[in-house]
């Protein structure tokens, strides 16, 4: 239903082919000592190629503030993931999973419920 939504949104956000994660069991990247949330299968990860983990978040001001209209510029923001973008305000606005973007250890392709 979320995902429907999502791709049914104004904005057409892109999930790459082959860049969508969901299980996988393995350790937490940021702390090797627990595991991930992936583990548990309660974790998902969208575009990871432009929202890398520990990567600073661009966030909605700062896209608003960019020179408007250059078709990189615009095809990368179809994949990124930012705070008042259309994966942000689906999955965490409106089904309310965790976004990781706020979190110390920025993430933002990751969401988990």
């Amino acid at each position: 239903m979320a995902f429907e939504e999502l791709f049914q949104h104004p904005a057409q956000p892109v999930i790459h082919p082959g860049s969508f994660y969901a299980y996988s069991y393995r350790a937490n990247v940021n702390n090797p000592s627990v595991l991930s949330n992936h583990s548990y299968g309660t974790a998902i990860d969208i575009n990871p190629g432009e929202n890398p983990n520990k990567k600073a978040m661009v966030t909605k001001d700062a896209w608003n503030a960019m020179p408007q209209g250059t078709v990189s510029q615009m095809q990368k923001k179809e994949y990124t993931i930012y705070e008042g973008s259309p994966y942000y305000e689906v999955l965490y606005g409106k089904y309310h999973l965790m976004w990781l973007g706020y979190n110390r250890t920025p993430d933002a392709m990751h969401f988990e419920f």
